[in-house]
C-alpha cells in the first residue's frame, strides 16, 4: 500500500516545533529563559509568547504576480521551494517586453522520412525545471531532447552542433516512445501520439520525464556514460604455442555518449483517454486524469494506483460531463484542481479524504447563454488549467476566453480575456468541422506578469498585467514579429476576417521557460523559441 501519510500531517504540527519556549521553562542547553515582560510592553519583547507574538507582528504580505496579495507563510514556502530547488525567479516587471523568435527547431521526423500525411505535428512540449532542457513530443510517438548550449545539467554533454541563437538549444537525444497499437478488447487501434510529456525531478544526475498516449504512461531515463569496447587484438593459439605469447584483450574507454531507456511502464488503470499528467511539488507523486477518473501514482510503485476521483455514472446514458485537463497545486501536495468540459474547475484537498467526494471550492464561470445553448456549453470547456506560481490564482483556457480566478475572493473569474472575438460569426461552421474541441494550452511567465495563450494563423496572445495585450504570429513571410494593435490597447485580435486555410495553422501548445523570459511555441512540426528583446 501507499505511503500517503505526509499528505495527512498538517503544517502546524511542523511549525509548532520552531515556536520559541514559553518563558520560565528550561532550555535544551540548560539555561533558563527570562520571565515575562509585563503586559503593557509584551508586544515588543521578544521573549514574548508564541501566541502573543502572531497578534502583535504583522504578517509580511507579498505582491502577487498577477495582482493580489499571498501570506507571508505562503511566500515564505514557495521561497524555500525555490531554493531547494536552485531556482531563482526573475526580478519582477510590470510592463513585459517584446518577444522575437530567435530559433527555429524543424521536426527532426521531417528529415529524412516520408509521410502520407506529411510530418507529424508536435503534439507537446515542456521545459525542465532548471530550463536547461527542452522536450517536444509528435503524433508519431517520438520525443525530442534538447540541452541549452553551453549549460548542461548535471554531466549531461551537448551536441557539438553550433546553433543559430546564443544560448539556443541543441538535440542531444530522441526517444521512441510508442508504436500504433491495437486494443484487442475494444477493437480500436491505439495512436502512437504522445498527449503528455512532464519532466519530473529525481535529484540523481539524470533526466527524467514521464509520456503518455491515450493509454499507457511510460517513464523514461536520459544519462550520460563512457562507452567501452575492447581494442583490436590478434589472437594467439596457446596450445600450439608457447603460454607466454597468449595476449589477453584490453578495455578502451570511448567519448562520453548520451544513453536513455524505459524504466517503469505504470499499470494500464486507465479505461478511457489519459488527458493530462501533472508532479506534486514534493517529487514523490504525480496524477493522471482521463476523461472520467483520476489516478494518484507514486513514482516507487509502478504496478497500481489510487483512484482519488471518479465521475464514472451508473448508466452511460447518464453522462453529462467529462474530465478535460488536472493539476496539482503549486507547492501544496495535497491540493489540486480538476476542469470539466463544463467551465467549471473543482479543487480538492487530499487531507480531507483520498477519495475525493465533495471539491473543497468550486470555480465557475458565467452560464452559458446566446441562441444555441448547446454550443455554447461545448465551447465552455476548458482545455488547459494552470496554478499562477503565487499558487493563488487558477488560470484556464477554454475555446473563446482566458479566465483567471481569484481562490481566497469569489467563486467567479476576476479577469477574462477573449482570444479571438472575431471568430464567433464562424461557430456553427467550425463545430462541423470539429475545431471547437481544439486544446489550445495557456502558460505563465516567471514573473507571473504575463499570460501566453494560443490562437489560429499561426498565432499567439500575450495578455499583461496592466491589462493590455499583444498579438504574435509564428509565420515567418510576416517576418516574425509582434502584429501592431489597430484597435488600442486590449484588443488581442486582427480585424480581418479568418480564411478557410487560417484553422490549419494551430498555436496548441506552449510552455516558458521556469527562471527566464523564454517561451517555447508549437505551431504544426515546428517548434519557436522566443526571446524577450
Amino acid at each position: 500500500c501507499y505511503s500517503f501519510c505526509t499528505l495527512l500531517v498538517p503544517r502546524e504540527a511542523h511549525r509548532m516545533s520552531n515556536r520559541p519556549k514559553v518563558a520560565g521553562k528550561t532550555a535544551p542547553t540548560g539555561r533558563t529563559t527570562s520571565p515575562p515582560a509585563p503586559r503593557q510592553a509584551r508586544d515588543s519583547t521578544p521573549h514574548a509568547s508564541a501566541i502573543d507574538e502572531r497578534k502583535a507582528v504583522p504578517v509580511e504580505r507579498h505582491r502577487d504576480p498577477l495582482g493580489g496579495f499571498l501570506s507571508g507563510h505562503n511566500a515564505a514556502h514557495s521561497q524555500h521551494l525555490s531554493r531547494s530547488r536552485q531556482v531563482v525567479p526573475p526580478p519582477r516587471r510590470e510592463s513585459y517586453p517584446d518577444l522575437r523568435i530567435q530559433q527555429v527547431i524543424t521536426n527532426a521526423a521531417a528529415k529524412g522520412e516520408q509521410f502520407e500525411m506529411g510530418p507529424p505535428a508536435i503534439s507537446c512540449v515542456a521545459f525542465d525545471s532548471t530550463g536547461n532542457h527542452l522536450a517536444y513530443a509528435d503524433r508519431a510517438g517520438r520525443c525530442y531532447i534538447f540541452c541549452r548550449n553551453g549549460e548542461p545539467l548535471a554531466s549531461l554533454t551537448p551536441s557539438p552542433e553550433p546553433s543559430p541563437a546564443p544560448n539556443g538549444y541543441t538535440l542531444i537525444d530522441v526517444v521512441e516512445a510508442y508504436q500504433p497499437q491495437l486494443d484487442t478488447l475494444n477493437s480500436t487501434e491505439i495512436e502512437a501520439k504522445v498527449n503528455v510529456l512532464k519532466f519530473i525531478n529525481m535529484g540523481n544526475g539524470s533526466l527524467f520525464f514521464l509520456t503518455s498516449n491515450d493509454k499507457t504512461i511510460k517513464m523514461w531515463k536520459i544519462w550520460e556514460r563512457n562507452y567501452a569496447a575492447p581494442e583490436e587484438y590478434e589472437p594467439v593459439n596457446a596450445i600450439l604455442e608457447d603460454w607466454k605469447y597468449l595476449k589477453f584483450p584490453k578495455v578502451k574507454q570511448g567519448q562520453p555518449a548520451i544513453w536513455h531507456k524505459e524504466t517503469k511502464v505504470f499499470a494500464a488503470d486507465h479505461e478511457y483517454h489519459v488527458n493530462s499528467i501533472s508532479a506534486s511539488s514534493n517529487g514523490e507523486m504525480f496524477l493522471s486524469s482521463d476523461d472520467l477518473t483520476v489516478q494518484l501514482w507514486h513514482l516507487g510503485h509502478h504496478e497500481h494506483s489510487l483512484r482519488i476521483l471518479d465521475r464514472r455514472p451508473e448508466h452511460i446514458e447518464e453522462l453529462s460531463e467529462t474530465i478535460t485537463s488536472g493539476t496539482f497545486h503549486t507547492f501544496r501536495p495535497q491540493e489540486f484542481c480538476v476542469a470539466n468540459s463544463k467551465g467549471v474547475i473543482s479543487v480538492y484537498d487530499l487531507r480531507t479524504n483520498l477519495t475525493c467526494q465533495e471539491a473543497s471550492q468550486t470555480l465557475a464561470g458565467p452560464p452559458p447563454s446566446g441562441p444555441n445553448v448547446y454550443l455554447s456549453s461545448i465551447l465552455a470547456g476548458i482545455s488547459s488549467v494552470r496554478y499562477s506560481h503565487s499558487g493563488v490564482q487558477v488560470i484556464a483556457r477554454d475555446y473563446l476566453n482566458v479566465r483567471i480566478w481569484d481562490t481566497r475572493k469569489s467563486d467567479l473569474p476576476i479577469e477574462t480575456h477573449p482570444v479571438h472575438a472575431n471568430i464567433e460569426p464562424r461557430l456553427n461552421e467550425l463545430y462541423e468541422h470539429d475545431y471547437v474541441f481544439d486544446r489550445f494550452d495557456v502558460v505563465t511567465n516567471p514573473s507571473g506578469n504575463a499570460i501566453f495563450t494560443g490562437s489560429y494563423r499561426s498565432e499567439f496572445v500575450q495578455f499583461n498585467q496592466d491589462g493590455s495585450s499583444r498579438l504574435y504570429t509564428t509565420d515567418m513571410s510576416e517576418s516574425a514579429a509582434p502584429i501592431d494593435d489597430p484597435n488600442g490597447a486590449g484588443a488581442a485580435v486582427r480585424p480581418d476576417a479568418y480564411q478557410d486555410h487560417d484553422f490549419l495553422n494551430k498555436t496548441l501548445q506552449l510552455d516558458c521557460h521556469p527562471t527566464e523570459d523564454v517561451l517555447a511555441v508549437g505551431c504544426g512540426h515546428e517548434l519557436f523559441l522566443c526571446y524577450t528583446e
